[in-house]
Parts: C-alpha cells; sequence; structure tokens
C-alpha cells in the first residue's frame, strides 16, 4: 500500500521544489506547485520488518507502515534530501464522520497522548475515504537519532487523539470515532538507519555547461 492518499499531498509538486518552514514548534513542509499531477515519482527501495521506504520526488525519503490491524491507517516518517538528520513524523487517522465542520480542523493543533504522554499535533489534510475521511496529523520535526531512541524503548506508538478545537461544545466523538490508534515499530533503530543511508545518497540535479565557440550566441 502506497501511503494511501498521504502521496496525494506530495503530488502537489509540479517540480523538485520544496521548502520547509518553522510554524510553532512544527516544521513543515511546503509543496511548491502551481497545478495538481494526477501521478507522483514514487519508487519503494525496499521493504523492512513492515516498513516500506520509498524515494519521493527524488527529493524525499519517506518511511511508513500500517497500523496493527492490516491496511489500516499509517504512521509516517519523512527525511528530506540535505536535511536527513531531521525527521517529519505524520499519521493517518480515519473517522467514519461527515460532520459539515470536520474541515474546519485543517491548520488546528489538536491535542494527543502519545505512549501516555501529553503532546500535540497539526491537522494537516482531510480527505474522504471510503465511507467516511481520513485525516493526516503532523506530530512535529524530530532528530533522526531521537526518533530511534523513543521508538526503541517504547517499541510502540499508541496515538489517542484527546481534544479537538471546535467554537461550540460537541463531544469529540462526533468528529474522530475511534480516537486512538497504534503502530508496532519493529526493528525501527535500523529500518531509520537504512531510511537515512538512502537520503544520504539523494543525488543532486546535474547542472549542464555548454560551452560555445560560435560568436553571437551569448549576449
Amino acid at each position: 500500500m502506497v501511503f494511501s492518499w498521504f502521496l496525494s499531498v506530495l503530488r502537489l509538486v509540479s517540480s523538485s521544489k520544496y521548502a520547509v518552514v518553522q510554524r510553532g514548534k512544527y516544521l513543515i513542509l511546503i509543496l511548491i506547485s502551481s497545478f495538481f499531477i494526477s501521478t507522483t515519482s514514487a519508487m519503494t527501495l525496499e521493504k523492512f520488518h513492515g516498513w516500506n521506504i520509498q524515494l519521493l520526488e527524488e527529493e524525499m525519503i519517506a518511511i511508513e507502515r500500517s497500523g496493527d490491524i492490516e491496511d489500516s491507517e499509517n504512521i509516517i516518517f519523512v527525511m528530506t534530501k540535505n536535511n536527513c538528520d531531521r525527521v517529519l513524523q505524520f499519521f493517518e487517522l480515519f473517522t467514519l464522520s461527515t460532520h459539515p465542520d470536520l474541515t474546519k480542523l485543517i491548520d488546528q493543533e489538536i491535542e494527543l497522548l502519545e505512549n501516555g504522554h501529553t503532546t500535540t499535533g497539526m491537522v494537516m489534510e482531510i480527505y474522504p475515504y471510503k465511507n467516511g475521511h481520513m485525516i493526516l496529523i503532523g506530530m512535529g520535526s524530530y532528530g533522526h537519532e531521537t526518533i530511534k531512541e523513543y521508538y526503541t524503548f517504547h517499541k510502540r506508538s499508541r496515538l489517542t487523539v484527546t481534544d479537538v478545537p471546535v467554537e461550540e461544545p460537541v463531544a469529540l466523538r462526533t468528529f474522530i470515532d475511534l480516537p486512538t490508534i497504534q503502530w508496532a515499530m519493529p526493528q525501527i533503530e535500523e529500518a531509520m538507519d537504512r531510511a537515512h543511508k538512502h537520503c544520504k545518497k539523494i543525488p543532486d540535479p546535474i547542472m549542464a555547461h555548454l560551452n560555445y565557440s560560435q560568436k553571437g550566441l551569448k549576449s
């Protein structure tokens, strides 16, 4: 399964250009585009203990795996070329909600518990999916070594949405009916190291230099 609809966010790329900017505690990947394209350059580099490591748009390495239920939501880590030591973290959360205000959560910070510890995430995008919606949540940017140490210790990521920002009092399950999801983290240390090595190997574009001997071709 190729990142389900997460790739549709990356498909905003009409060229191999991107930027990373700071927004609060988050490093947000902004994909520079003038139009949507229907396909994206995604190449599987290897599969390792349930991790799918891919090269995206010749600029990024993404490492993903589905939840403990087969073909369920993904947890995704992204490294960008020339910044391989920083890892952007995302996860998908499916909800059956069709509430008309659901998409108002986009660009909003939500409260989470991960492995029993309070944290926050930012809703990056919400897409119709099957008979409900898939929510893409960014968890920020972390050091490559920090990710390895954290998940090697916990051996899993158990995430629960505990609150969402809404103007009127609405029960959490009105928007997110199943607020908890869990991913196993087998061989996370080696998986991240493998992805890091792939990231370091992403080549810079070849710059062509043409030398003309004819006069009048250059101003």
